[in-house]
């Protein structure tokens, strides 16, 4: 073949792929890793947060279309939300159906954690957990992507996840029977947003039905969460969200680790004094370690789970 010719072939090849590309809807863009990691790219992401929030992606999407001959609006479209959920459904469809070329930055953010959510909530077999993006990458945070999602290996946690109902309604009935069973206020159910609702469900779950293990943790959260009698998990007067902790990586072992830092910490009186300890009692346990180490570090700069 000429160099001519060479040249036209390959003209026409980059003509028709750009011209794919300008007809992909955003929900064509979600299922294909190298056009979804492009799209990442083209809002401001960089750096391994790139592959981060693939990852995120690929989860909810995988959690959502499981071995389903939908494609992914389809099966969007058939969730069965309820409440507050459904306008976040009707968001998505909307932007899912748009052409990948004309959806904003800020409208990739919404579908993301658009999708994000409803895999978390709906998923088929999901044993997925939310958790702050912040703490993952304060890049992903400051761009407006909310939270993170992984799949769960722990098998306890999944036993306990799948007694979670899904709708906002059974949810919040669920958290308020795990609350009053425990002896909590339900008055702390206000201060908890939407997509806090599963992980408290499952710290409650962990803490009524969980295994010696993780009891302790829970029982060691709600001691440091105490104040003049009164539990306050949430809202202006908790003096932590260490409760969050079960929507992170949870095992058997950081469950005791978790318990031991949190425990050793209640010597101290004031939560200010409570606060330091836990994180120099994490850096203890993370001593000799550089990477954890500084992942402790940088929990302590954002002051994650005492904002």
């Amino acid at each position: 073949m000429s160099l001519k010719r060479l040249g036209r072939v390959l003209l026409v090849l980059a003509f028709i792929t750009s011209t794919n590309a300008s007809v992909l809807k955003l929900a064509d863009v979600l299922v294909r890793s190298v056009e979804l990691k492009s799209h990442i790219v083209s809002v401001g992401v960089n750096g391994a947060s790139v592959n981060r929030l693939k990852s995120f992606v690929q989860t909810s999407v995988n959690s959502l279309v499981q071995d389903s001959d939908k494609g992914l609006y389809q099966v969007v479209k058939s969730l069965p939300v309820s409440g507050s959920d459904i306008k976040k459904k009707q968001r998505l469809l909307r932007l899912l159906k748009k052409r990948s070329s004309s959806v904003k930055s800020n409208e990739f953010v919404k579908a993301v954690n658009d999708i994000i959510f409803l895999a978390d909530r709906y998923g088929q077999n999901a044993v997925t957990t939310l958790s702050c993006s912040v703490c993952v990458s304060d890049q992903l945070s400051a761009l407006g992507f909310k939270t993170s999602i992984r799949n769960v290996g722990n098998k306890k946690i999944k036993h306990a996840l799948k007694r979670i109902p899904s709708s906002p309604r059974k949810l919040y009935a669920f958290n308020s029977r795990r609350l009053k069973s425990l002896g909590i206020a339900n008055s702390n159910l206000k201060y908890v947003g939407e997509e806090d609702a599963k992980t408290l469900a499952l710290f409650l779950e962990l803490a009524s039905r969980g295994d010696a293990k993780y009891k302790k943790l829970t029982k060691s959260i709600i001691k440091f969460n105490t104040k003049k009698g009164k539990v306050h998990l949430a809202g202006p007067d908790a003096p932590s969200s260490l409760w969050k902790l079960v929507g992170y990586k949870i095992s058997d072992e950081k469950a005791e680790k978790w318990a031991r830092v949190i425990s050793s910490s209640l010597e101290q009186k004031s939560d200010r004094k409570r606060i330091s300890s836990f994180y120099d009692n994490l850096l203890k346990e993370t001593k000799g370690d550089s990477v954890k180490t500084e992942k402790v570090r940088k929990m302590r700069a954002n002051n994650c789970f005492f904002n």
